[in-house]
């Protein structure tokens, strides 16, 4: 007898996952929003699940023993596992308390706000080379070296080719995705090496104060990070830091261009960019994906989920849950109450997200304010193709200054 193979419920391979996930999410939010999936995991879509499980201490981050991702990447000793591991964000418990604490020095809200006078110094700056243009690549121009600009001048460190940092980041994030070829592994572990090189040469230059206080002892003497602990750490304050940055403000701007309605409220009402920035983060998020593992049993949605799940949390269909938000699928920069679940949760909330927003508001407003009669460019989205980083490789526009 002919066995019939069922089309997958979630498909991260699916041609048109990267284009438009967002049909995708709603099926699976109407039809099994805690789905087990036959590729060996649970994928939760609705948005009171998610900000449960993000809180849920029972639900851990952190890489564990039998973990599929490790052996894709080639198992605990590989490269990319060896560095990926050491970074904060999959670690837990008294681990990460300590990295997150030591870290969190420099994303501490006196130095965030100080660097707003410098963050519009550099966006104004960025818009005056394109400006006697009339056009612009809004990711290459702008959205590509803020954040490097921008990392780097928090941290004391030299200035940075942003072409090839977005390169690594964009590389490194692919090894976080649910399929991964042998040519996106290889690519991987060589940004890791570069990025790391790039690293440790900067950090040789650097007399950032933030750079001093994370490698000193705290004062009730708890050790400060080692220098491999460091240079892990900041990879992924570059990774992290950038790529969210990054196709926040694409990702944003792209949608203002396709609701011209609401490009000229926020042009009209300046005051709403902070919120509009949260509202864009929620209608088509730049992290769209992340994951949890059950060290205990747990009841999701009225399921059992047992000891040693694999749980796949879909941010980017809880941010258009209809449960949640009302008329979720549209933007609507005045929306109240917005709270996107784009930077995760619970003890694992983005370190970096105040300035990631800082930046995009600046960007945003400075975009919308600066240049009048914008177009997008014709042709397809550029779209690249990661499945859990959503966002542009390129967003070429006209414009008048």
């Amino acid at each position: 007898m002919a066995h019939v193979i069922q089309p997958l419920l979630y498909d991260p391979e699916d041609p048109g996952y990267r284009s438009d996930p967002y049909p995708l999410y709603a099926r699976l939010r109407t039809t099994e929003p805690v789905h087990r999936s036959p590729l060996g995991y649970w994928v939760l879509s609705r948005y009171a699940d998610i900000d449960l499980v993000h809180r849920d201490p029972r639900c851990v981050r952190g890489l564990q023993p039998g973990d599929g991702m490790v052996a894709a990447w080639g198992g605990w000793s590989s490269p990319i596992a060896a560095e990926l591991g050491a970074w904060m964000l999959l670690r837990d418990g008294v681990d990460h308390a300590r990295f997150r604490r030591t870290v969190g020095k420099a994303f501490h809200p006196a130095a965030i706000r100080s660097l707003r006078t410098r963050i519009r110094g550099i966006v104004d700056a960025l818009l005056d080379q394109a400006a006697s243009r009339g056009a612009m690549d809004v990711i290459g121009d702008l959205a590509l070296p803020l954040p490097v600009a921008v990392i780097g001048e928090l941290l004391g460190l030299p200035a940075a080719d942003p072409a090839a940092i977005g390169r690594w980041a964009r590389a490194i994030g692919r090894a976080f995705d649910e399929v991964l070829t042998s040519q996106a592994l290889d690519e991987a572990e060589r940004a890791i090496r570069n990025l790391t090189a790039h690293l440790k040469e900067s950090l040789e230059q650097s007399a950032s104060p933030i750079v001093a206080a994370l490698r000193a002892p705290t004062p009730d003497g708890e050790a400060g990070l080692s220098e491999q602990e460091l240079i892990s750490n900041l990879n992924l304050l570059f990774f992290a830091g950038f790529e969210t940055t990054r196709n926040l403000i694409g990702n944003g701007f792209l949608a203002l261009l396709g609701h011209p309605d609401q490009l000229a409220r926020l042009r009209a009402e300046p005051s709403l960019v902070r919120n509009a920035v949260l509202e864009l983060l929620r209608y088509d998020s730049p992290v769209q994906a992340n994951r949890r593992v059950t060290v205990e049993p747990i009841e999701i949605g009225g399921i059992r989920i047992g000891a040693g799940e694999k749980l796949l949390l879909l941010l980017g269909a809880a941010n258009r849950d209809p449960e949640r938000f009302g008329d979720p699928d549209a933007l609507d920069v005045a929306r109240r109450d917005v709270r996107p679940l784009s930077f995760g949760g619970g003890v694992h909330y983005c370190l970096g997200a105040p300035l990631a927003e800082l930046e995009a508001e600046i960007a945003l407003s400075s975009l919308v304010r600066r240049l009048d009669g914008v177009e997008r460019a014709p042709g397809p989205v550029d779209w690249s193709d990661s499945v859990f980083l959503r966002g542009l490789n390129a967003l070429p526009i006209t414009f008048t200054p």
